[in-house]
C-alpha cells in the first residue's frame, strides 16, 4: 500500500510538473497575463507536491533529484527565496551526488538576482547605479559607505561562495565582479577595491578583469592615493592582461606627471607627464603662438592614452568650443571631436558620444575642411562616426528616431552609414544590421521589409547564403510569436523556397532552417491527417476489407513521404526527427491493422465452422501483415540510435528512438538510461 501511495504521488508531482514546463513554454509563445498566471499556479502546485513526497518519503530514491526540481519548480512560481533553499541543500549535499551541483551552485545566484529584480519592480527595493569617477568625484569626503541591504548582501555572498565552490572558469570572473559592483553601487570603497583586486589578480586576460582595473582605478583617483595607481597598473603592464593598447594605456598612466620637454615625453609614450606639460604651455604660450591648437590636442589625446577620459573629453570640448581661426580651421579640429566622442563613450555617455559623432560626422563633410594627419581620410573619419553612433543608439535600445531627432535611432544611422560606405561587404553587413535593429525592437514589419531590402542589395551575393535562409527563418519566427498566421505560413514556405534558391547547400545552417520547417508541415500532416486515422468498424465484405486497407496504406505512405522528403536537406537534427517519425508511421500504421475489428464474416464463419479454425488464421494473416512495418519500424529508430552513438550526440529524438526501442521492441535489448540511484537521503 505504500509503494502504491508513493508511486502516486510521484507521478501526480512529475506530472504537473511537466504539465508546468508546457504552460510556460505555451506562454513563451504566446504571452498573457491568464498563460501567466496558469503556469505559475502549476509550478506552485507541484512544488507542493514535491515537498509532500520528500516530507512523506524522506528516504526515497528519488529524494535527491526531487529536491533539486523542489527548488526549480519554487523558482519558476516565483517563489524565489523560498527556491533557494532546496538548491542550497542540493549544492551542500555533494556526497549523494554531483549531478546537480553546479546547476544548483549557479540557480542560488539567479533566485537572489530574480528576487531583487522582483522587489526593484514592484517598488520595495532600490538598485543603486554604479557610479561614475565624476559621481564619485563630487561626493563628500572620505566617502562613506551606505548601508548594503540584506538581500544585497546575501547576492554579494551568493556570488562568493559560487566562487569558492565551483570551478568554472567561464562564469568565475563574472561572479567576481558582480560582487565587486555589489559594494561599489553602496560606497563601500574598501571591500570594493579588494573585490576588484581579486578579479584582477586572479582573472588576468579577461574582459572583466580590466573591468576591474578600470573600476578601482577610479576608487585610487578619487581617494588620492596615486601610489596604488600606479603598482595596479603595473601589474596589469607585467601580467599583460590587456591587449597591446590598453597596455599602452595602462603604461601611460604611471607616467609621471610632471616633465620638461612635452614632446619628447610624448614620444616616449610618457603620456601622463606630457598631458601637464603640453597643458601648461597652452596655458602660459603667447595668445598668438601658432603651436597653441596641436598643444592642447596633443594635451588631450596624452590624457586619454593615460585612461583618463573624462579629462581629455575636457580638453578636446576647449579645443572645439574655442572660436579662434586657428583651431577652427586647424587639421586636428575634426579629430579634436572624433576623439571627444570616443573618450564619452569610454565614460559611459553614451547620449554625449553620439551628439558629438554626429556633430564629427557633419563638419568632416564641410567642403575645404583640412584632412587630419594620419591615415584615416575624412570621409572615413564619417563612416566611423555614423558607425559607432548606430552601434551606441542600439547598446542603449533607440531603435527608432526620437521624437525631436529624426535621423538619429539606430536605423536610420546604419542606413546613413551604408549609403556613405563604398566597401561592399561593410555596405551589406550595414543593411543586414538594420533589419536585426527591427528585430530587436520587435517590429516584425519593418523587419520583413528591412531584409526584403537586403536581399535585394546583397542576398545572392557570395558568401551570404546562410543569411539569405535566415533572413525569411528569422521573420518567420518573429511572425509567430507575434500571433501573425498567414505571415508566419507564408514566411515558412519561404524559407523552404530560399534555400532552393541559394543553391541546395547540405549540412549547413541554412539547410537546418529549412529542414526546421518542412518537418513541422510533415508533422503537422501526421497529426492531422495520420494519427487521428483508424478502422472505425469491421469490414462486411472481402472487397470492402481490401478497400478499408488500402486506404490506410495510402495515408501511411503519404505521411512516410512527407518525413522522407527530409533526406535532401541532409540536416542531422532533423534527419534523425525525419527517421523517428517514419518508424511512427510503420509502427502505429501495424498497430492500427492489429485493433481493426474483426469483419463480421470472419466471426460468422469461425463460428459455424469452429474445426477449421478461420479467426486463429485471420489473426495469423494479420501478424504476417503487420510483422514487415513494424520491422520497418525498428529499422529506423534503430539508425537514429546507432547514429547518436557513434557521434557521441544525445537530444530529444535521439532519446525519442531509444524509448521506442526499449517499450515496443525489446527493453532488454533497448534499455533506457536511468539517473543514478541514491540511498540514505534525509530531507532538507
Amino acid at each position: 500500500q505504500r509503494k502504491i501511495g508513493e508511486r502516486m504521488l510521484r507521478a501526480a508531482a512529475e506530472n504537473t510538473h511537466r504539465a508546468a514546463q508546457q504552460a510556460r513554454k505555451d506562454y513563451l509563445a504566446n504571452p498573457t497575463p491568464d498563460a501567466k498566471k496558469y503556469y505559475v499556479d502549476l509550478y506552485k502546485k507541484a512544488a507542493s507536491l514535491y515537498k509532500q513526497f520528500i516530507e512523506t518519503y524522506p528516504t526515497a530514491e528519488e529524494s535527491y533529484e526531487f529536491t533539486y526540481r523542489l527548488g526549480e519548480t519554487s523558482f519558476f512560481s516565483e517563489q524565489y527565496i523560498e527556491s533557494i533553499t532546496y538548491y542550497k541543500w542540493v549544492r551542500d549535499h555533494r556526497e549523494l551526488s554531483e549531478r546537480r551541483f553546479e546547476k544548483a551552485a549557479k540557480s542560488i545566484v539567479q533566485a537572489y538576482e530574480k528576487e531583487i529584480e522582483q522587489q526593484v519592480k514592484a517598488g520595495t527595493l532600490t538598485e543603486p547605479p554604479v557610479p561614475t569617477l565624476e559621481e564619485l568625484k563630487k561626493l563628500p569626503a572620505p566617502i562613506r559607505a551606505k548601508p548594503v541591504p540584506e538581500l544585497y548582501a546575501k547576492l554579494r555572498q551568493s556570488y562568493d561562495e559560487y566562487q569558492r565552490l565551483v570551478n568554472e572558469p567561464q562564469t568565475a570572473p563574472n561572479m567576481g565582479l558582480r560582487a565587486a559592483l555589489v559594494s561599489y553601487r553602496f560606497y563601500d570603497l574598501g571591500d570594493a577595491e579588494k573585490r576588484f583586486q581579486f578579479v584582477l589578480g586572479r582573472f588576468c586576460g579577461t574582459e572583466q578583469a580590466i573591468k576591474a582595473k578600470d573600476a578601482v582605478l577610479a576608487i585610487y583617483e578619487v581617494q588620492g592615493q596615486s601610489a596604488k595607481f600606479k603598482s595596479t597598473n603595473q601589474s596589469f603592464i607585467d601580467k599583460k592582461c590587456g591587449s597591446d593598447e590598453q597596455i599602452a594605456l595602462a603604461k601611460s598612466q604611471n607616467q609621471a606627471r610632471e616633465f620638461r620637454d612635452a614632446e619628447d615625453l610624448f614620444k616616449a609614450k610618457n603620456y601622463d607627464k606630457a598631458a601637464i606639460a603640453f597643458y601648461k604651455y597652452y596655458k602660459t604660450a603667447k595668445p598668438d603662438d601658432p603651436s597653441l591648437p596641436i598643444a592642447l590636442y596633443n594635451s588631450a589625446i596624452a590624457y586619454e592614452r593615460s585612461g583618463r577620459p573624462k579629462t581629455a573629453v575636457y580638453l578636446f570640448q576647449e579645443f572645439t568650443s574655442n572660436p579662434q581661426k586657428k583651431f577652427r580651421q586647424s587639421e586636428y579640429y575634426v579629430e579634436a571631436l572624433f576623439l571627444t566622442a570616443k573618450a564619452q563613450q569610454k565614460a559611459f555617455d553614451n547620449d554625449g558620444a553620439v551628439g558629438t559623432y554626429l556633430q564629427t560626422e557633419r563638419v568632416a563633410a564641410e567642403r575645404g575642411r583640412k584632412p587630419p594627419p594620419g591615415k584615416r581620410s575624412l570621409k572615413q573619419i564619417r563612416l566611423d562616426s555614423l558607425y559607432n553612433a548606430a552601434l551606441l543608439r542600439e547598446i542603449d535600445r533607440v531603435y527608432k528616431d526620437p521624437r525631436r531627432a529624426r535621423g538619429t535611432g539606430a536605423a536610420s544611422l546604419y542606413k546613413k552609414y551604408a549609403d556613405l560606405e563604398s566597401d561592399q561587404r561593410r555596405k551589406d553587413r550595414a543593411y543586414w544590421q538594420i533589419a536585426q535593429v527591427w528585430r530587436s525592437a520587435g517590429d516584425v514589419r519593418k523587419m520583413d521589409r528591412a531584409f526584403a531590402d537586403w536581399r535585394r542589395k546583397f542576398g545572392r551575393a557570395q558568401g551570404n547564403e546562410n543569411d539569405y535562409v535566415a533572413s525569411y527563418y528569422l521573420t518567420a519566427k518573429l511572425y509567430q510569436k507575434k500571433g501573425y498566421k498567414r505571415d508566419t505560413g507564408k514566411m515558412k514556405d519561404a524559407t523552404v523556397k530560399a534555400w532552393a534558391t541559394v543553391g541546395r547547400p547540405q549540412q549547413s545552417l541554412a539547410s537546418d532552417m529549412a529542414a526546421e520547417f518542412e518537418f513541422e508541415k510533415a508533422n503537422a500532416y501526421y497529426l492531422k491527417y495520420f494519427d487521428p486515422w483508424k478502422i472505425k468498424r469491421a469490414p462486411r465484405t472481402e472487397k470492402e476489407a481490401k478497400r478499408v486497407l488500402d486506404q490506410l496504406n495510402k495515408i501511411s505512405d503519404n505521411t512516410k513521404a512527407k518525413f522522407d522528403a527530409l533526406a535532401k536537406y541532409n540536416s542531422s537534427f532533423w534527419s534523425q526527427a525525419a527517421l523517428v517519425k517514419i518508424g511512427d508511421v510503420r509502427f502505429f500504421q501495424a498497430l492500427k491493422l492489429q485493433q481493426a475489428p474483426v469483419p463480421k464474416e470472419i466471426l460468422r464463419f469461425d463460428e459455424k465452422y469452429p474445426d477449421r479454425e478461420i479467426l486463429l488464421k485471420y489473426e495469423e494473416a494479420i501478424e504476417q501483415r503487420t510483422k514487415p512495418l513494424t520491422e520497418a519500424a525498428k529499422v529506423q529508430w534503430e539508425r537514429v540510435a546507432a547514429a547518436a552513438k557513434r557521434a557521441g550526440v544525445s537530444n530529444k529524438w535521439t532519446k525519442l528512438a531509444q524509448e521506442r526501442l526499449h517499450d515496443f521492441v525489446s527493453q532488454d535489448e533497448f534499455p533506457v538510461l536511468r539517473d543514478e540511484l541514491v540511498d540514505g537521503t534525509t530531507r532538507p
